[in-house]
């Protein structure tokens, strides 16, 4: 909730008086007789200071108002207290809850002060505008006193306590006070007042008498102790003349009981009462009593009449320890207190009680010095935002690999461990570099946590059993508590109780931080891993709240404990298990709460933070995936406020630090404009796989958002259909709907329609993407966006992009396809071969057939072309080279289609085989193409040249490029493995189950745009560089020839010549004429535009596939079966083993 804008500064006369509210009068009771002040205890004596000289001094400072702000000026100006306004009076506005029935909050307070330990009474009034009252006795306020308790009865209070100082001689009020719109008095004294006006504000200070008439209740006190958050308690001192005031010098600085009247931020009124003196302790001062009220929440407050009179009624019984002794006792050895009679009171009146999440009864123990919490927890407005897009605040090179630990005090300080060093860093004031600390014996630290003076706790345990303390001040270590395992989590809460979350045993352990025999308890967990109330599996991160409540991640069952104070058995509050599961946690490893309760969850293995607040369930950094870039995290560790909200984490994964900046016009909703975008989804437009790896089509509309600021926005969308909303940065791809993604949702705001909060940004291209939440729906819609300004809307027409190798492969560039590609949507897994569809069983039957032709092919082409004779010439060592190659290809050939089939039926995978399988079938197939086309290119330029053919020269170039080739090639194609990857995709029964049935695995080649590219064109040299050369050589030897001939033998013509020349070599243009008809269906495939939905034509992409192989298997056939030579070769090379066989 955001805080209540303070009123401008105005007079206080602004308002027409109003009937004020009233409380009913009962009967006068008997005047009570007046005390002494020597029956007053020894407390109340030395806290009015009983010399003569002080008896004659007045009440309130003898000076004007315009001196007393005079001084204030300098005061300001002394103390560096300058932001505060020259005006002598803070008005705030009162909480607008307007209840019939009252709602109040009331708690216990301990706070241990030089090892005395003092108790007190603290109230919250959520509704004060008709509830809380300042009334004086029955019989006047300048008639006598009586006990708080009597005056609660007559008046039907509830909850009340004293208010106003009083004479001690006459019994009078001092000071001023209203009571419902009564004026009881104005004497015009200027101690600081605490007042509510007619037109429902604060008013807190020191006031003009004039204006007194404008307020409904009012009450001076002695010391204003907090002004706008702060302590004002030293200025207050000067400004009230201690020195020259009844009270006396001691005033500030003495112990005994206490009265605070405050309100906080919220506009809900605040009262505290502290014990005063006994046996055990004196109470505190109001440099004590200023903190404390700040460290509840207040924002202003003054100090009412404390010591003896210091006294809490609730339900008309005294409930605080009061310091006065009976008559007759002694205050220092009697356990015998009696109430002492007072004049005012504060009311809190007609009352239900209604607990909010704040459990009324509850005892809030406090160690004064480190009851300001050492660590941030920032108070947000009711729709906070961070900008998605993160800053590293520490890379690599400053935290060393997988940093765990982050801690951010106070004061911003930060500080974590660098595992790799063994050091803690801490960045001081805002310092670039950080200041390092090496303990001696530091090993390897999982957490840390740095208390208000600077001492820094943390883990030892994993090679040396303990978590150690740092002492700040003397550069010392001491060994606080012992341990059997690594503390993964730290805490320390405002009793100095020590918490330590042990993963590896499965508990959690607590010791009081000074306890020098470092006994400890069992705070949660068995010590046995389980997933029942009272036990943990893997427990890392815990919070401790101001009520002792134990607050878990734990880990490893996905879900966070909430251990009530002093229980055992906890309460699933978030994740597997609970009633609020409306997102799913993976391996949670970190938990924070801020100011208000509202749960900040590390989300490990979901690589996000989750905000869980009042009906409010989100995730608000990281809600794209996994990644590196600066909206993306990678196994975040931990997470820390510093103190203006922003969010620090470490992105383990990352090797960093990232911070998030808190937006605070997020929560600045006083101007909002509306932008408003209709559009129609028809049929015409693009589908693409939103829900994942499968065949479903959803229609979808991109949309650019233009804003000329960068700030948070509200969108939504109004349809009869269910919609669904992404937003990218920069561009979308809808292969892969993960890359650039930074938000989305389906059902925000029910009713099938999305809402998302989210940052845009001025300088980069910020797009929405609406689709449906099933499939093929069509329909209208409209979207609107909130913000403080403008959004445009643009509609894009997505250019139909596609990359090589995205994760899913339901669509492809042709010519990136594989047989992967081809047979991935047509595998059953965890069917037997006999089970499988039709095309995988004849895919299985080529295969096979396949095979054993390209190894009848390659042994009858090595007999062949083995024969020295026929290696005379460069194109006999290109053939008998491509008999080899060709076996080792489709040998890969088979080998790689084997493994496709048996990864995908029975989910076994091999990351080698992923990586070399395919990369290798290339190698060996553009062997085999490039041989075939170096044997065309060779025979045109034998053509050409006829007898002026160079064998020799031939020969050396052949085994030149056989040799260079391979090296060449691999060159071409090694980013292939580097790149490769195997990408998991979990199954579920549908889109919204946090169940797994099953996770698919395959491989993928994720490219950069620049690789991709590349790798586009390396694809098509290997695939069209074979075909033009055996298409010109082909050509040429006809043609070419021919025409040379034609000129040089003119009795015949053209026509005749290119008859003759095919004649004579037939057998030279058949074989390429041969490899250029079976690359055609491959080359066709590969110059189709846009993407290639391979499941939508599984057939005709398969036997396209297996076509581009056959040329492997046909080399005897293109090559020798033409050739007389070779086939008379080849006889004789058989009878020659036929020989060899029978002798």
């Amino acid at each position: 909730m955001s805080s209540p804008p303070a009123t401008p500064r105005s007079t206080l006369g602004s308002t027409p008086s109003t009937q004020g509210r009233r409380r009913g009068q009962s009967s006068s009771p008997p005047r009570a007789p007046h005390r002494s002040p020597s029956s007053l205890g020894p407390e109340k004596r030395e806290y009015l200071n009983t010399t003569a000289e002080a008896k004659r001094k007045t009440h309130g400072p003898q000076k004007s108002l315009d001196e007393l702000r005079q001084q204030m000026i300098d005061l300001h100006y002394a103390n560096n207290r300058n932001y505060f306004d020259n005006i002598t009076y803070e008005i705030y506005n009162i909480s607008q809850q307007d209840e019939t029935s009252a709602r109040y909050t009331k708690r216990e307070i301990g706070i241990n002060i030089n090892s005395q330990f003092i108790n007190g009474r603290f109230y919250r009034l959520e509704n004060p505008l008709k509830h809380f009252s300042i009334l004086e006795p029955a019989n006047g306020c300048n008639n006598g006193i009586v006990l708080t308790r009597q005056s609660a009865e007559q008046q039907k209070c509830i909850i009340a306590t004293n208010a106003g100082f009083f004479n001690t001689k006459t019994g009078d009020c001092l000071g001023n006070v209203i009571s419902n719109g009564k004026i009881v008095q104005k004497p015009g004294i200027h101690n600081a007042n605490f007042g509510i006006t007619k037109d429902n504000k604060f008013v807190i200070g020191y006031i003009n008498i004039s204006e007194i008439d404008n307020f409904d209740q009012l009450i001076g006190g002695v010391i204003w102790l907090v002004r706008n958050g702060l302590s004002y308690v030293n200025i207050s001192e000067t400004l009230e003349d201690m020195t020259t005031q009844e009270t006396g010098s001691t005033f500030v600085t003495v112990r005994a009981g206490r009265v605070a009247l405050g309100h906080d931020a919220a506009g809900r009124i605040m009262m505290l009462v502290m014990d005063g003196a006994s046996a055990y302790s004196k109470g505190p001062n109001l440099h004590e009593m200023a903190q404390l009220m700040i460290e509840l929440g207040a924002i202003n407050a003054i100090n009412l009449d404390g010591g003896g009179s210091s006294t809490a009624i609730e339900n008309g019984s005294l409930v605080n320890y009061v310091s006065d002794s009976c008559p007759g006792s002694d205050i220092e050895s009697s356990i015998s207190r009696c109430e002492r009679r007072v004049t005012t009171i504060t009311c809190i009146y007609d009352v239900t009680e209604q607990n909010d999440r704040e459990t009324n009864e509850k005892t809030l123990t406090v160690v004064f010095g480190t009851i300001t919490s050492s660590f941030n927890q920032p108070k947000f407005c009711a729709t906070p935002a961070w900008n998605p897009f993160g800053i590293t605040f520490a890379n690599r090179t400053t935290v060393g690999g997988y940093p765990f630990v982050l801690f951010i005090n106070m004061n911003n300080t930060i500080y974590t461990v660098n595992r790799e060093m063994k050091q803690i860093l801490m960045w001081i004031n805002n310092s670039i570099n950080p200041n390092q600390i090496t303990p001696d014996n530091f090993t390897d630290s999982y957490s840390i946590f740095v208390t208000n003076n600077g001492d820094i706790y943390y883990d030892n345990g994993n090679e040396n059993g303990r978590v150690d303390k740092w002492i700040s001040n003397t550069n010392t270590l001491v060994n606080v508590m012992n341990v059997d395992s690594s503390c993964d989590g730290l805490f320390i809460d405002i009793n100095n109780n020590l918490y330590c979350s042990m993963s590896d045993d499965n508990i959690i352990l607590k010791t009081w931080s000074n306890d020098s025999e470092m006994i400890s308890t069992t705070a949660a967990g068995t010590g046995i891993p389980g997933s029942a109330s009272d036990e943990l599996d893997g427990p890392l991160g815990i919070f401790v709240d101001l009520n002792f409540d134990l607050y878990v991640a734990d880990h490893r069952n996905d879900r966070i404990q909430l251990f009530k104070h002093g229980e055992l058995n906890g309460t699933t509050i978030f994740g597997e298990g609970s009633s609020n599961n409306s997102i799913s946690l993976n391996y949670p490893s970190g938990i924070v709460l801020d100011a208000d309760k509202n749960l900040f969850i590390v989300d490990q293995f979901n690589h996000r933070i989750i905000r869980s607040g009042f009906n409010d369930i989100r995730c608000i950094i990281g809600c794209s995936g996994e990644g590196s870039q600066s909206y993306q995290l990678s196994n975040p560790r931990t997470l820390s406020f510093d103190s203006y909200g922003n969010i620090f984490i470490t992105d383990t994964g990352n090797s960093r630090i990232q911070k998030f900046d808190f937006l605070s016009n997020s929560c600045d909703n006083s101007s909002m404009v509306e932008s408003a975008y209709s559009s129609v989804l028809t049929e015409n437009h693009s589908t693409y796989s939103r829900t994942g790896c499968d065949l479903s089509n959803y229609y979808y509309e991109v949309i650019q958002m233009n804003v000329n600021e960068s700030l948070y926005y509200t969108l939504h969308s109004n349809s009869s259909i269910d919609t669904y909303g992404y937003v990218y940065t920069d561009k979308f791809y809808p292969p892969d709907p993960s890359i650039n993604l930074i938000l989305e949702d389906s059902d925000r705001f029910s009713k099938g329609q999305f809402g998302i909060r989210t940052f845009l940004q001025s300088t980069t291209v910020n797009i929405l993407i609406l689709t449906t939440v099933y499939p093929n729906v069509t329909g209208t819609f409209s979207i609107f966006a909130s913000g403080l300004n403008d959004v445009t809307f643009e509609r894009l027409i997505n250019p139909d992009k596609c990359v090589i190798g995205n994760p899913c492969k339901n669509q492809a560039k042709g010519i990136g396809i594989t047989l992967d590609d081809i047979l991935r949507f047509e595998i059953n897994r965890n069917v037997t071969l006999k089970n499988q569809p039709l095309l995988v069983k004849i895919s299985v039957a080529l295969t096979i057939i396949m095979f054993l032709l390209g190894l009848i092919n390659s042994i009858l082409s090595f007999l062949t072309f083995q024969n020295e004779n026929l290696r005379k010439f460069g194109c006999g060592i290109y053939l008998l080279a491509s008999s080899i190659t060709s076996l080792l290809t489709i040998s890969m050939f088979t080998i790689n289609f084997w493994f496709i089939l048996i990864t995908q039926m029975n989910s076994s995978f091999h990351r080698g085989g992923c990586k070399s399988i395919e990369s290798l079938l290339k190698l060996f197939l553009y062997f085999d193409t490039w041989l075939n086309a170096c044997v065309a290119i060779e025979r045109a330029i034998n053509v050409y040249q006829g007898i002026n053919f160079n064998k020799e020269k031939s020969k050396r170039l052949a085994r030149w490029i056989i040799f260079i080739l391979p090296f060449c090639i691999t060159a071409t194609i090694i980013h292939e493995p580097l790149h490769s990857d195997v990408f998991e995709y979990p199954v579920k029964e549908n889109y919204y189950d946090t169940k797994i049935i099953e996770v698919h695995r395959w491989c993928v080649i994720n490219y950069s745009r620049v690789v991709q590219d590349y790798n586009t064109a390396v694809l098509f040299i290997h695939l069209i560089g074979p075909f033009i050369a055996n298409l010109f050589s082909a050509l040429f030897i006809i043609f070419g020839t021919a025409r040379q001939r034609s000129l040089a033998q003119t009795n015949q013509n053209y026509i005749t010549h290119i008859r003759a020349q095919f004649r004579e070599h037939k057998q030279l243009v058949i074989s390429p004429a041969i490899l250029l008809i079976l690359s055609m269906p491959r080359l066709i495939i590969s110059l189709l535009p846009g993407c290639v939905k391979v499941s939508d034509k599984p057939w005709l992409y398969l036997f396209a596939y297996f076509i581009s192989f056959t040329p492997s298997i046909l080399v005897f056939i293109v090559f020798v079966v033409p050739s007389e030579l070779y086939l008379k070769t080849l006889k004789e090379s058989l009878r020659n083993w036929q020989r060899r066989i029978c002798h």
